[in-house]
């Protein structure tokens, strides 16, 4: 589903931006199975 960035070398700046965003996501769909759940 996501391109494998760490095999392709990328510097340190592109993976914390994708390990940031990743846990936007996470929290979003945390957050949306709570709302779903009440």
């Amino acid at each position: 589903m996501f391109p494998r960035l760490h095999s392709m070398g990328r510097d340190d700046g592109t993976d914390r931006q994708w390990a940031i965003a990743l846990e936007e996501i996470r929290i979003l769909l945390f957050l949306r199975r709570l709302v779903v759940a009440s």
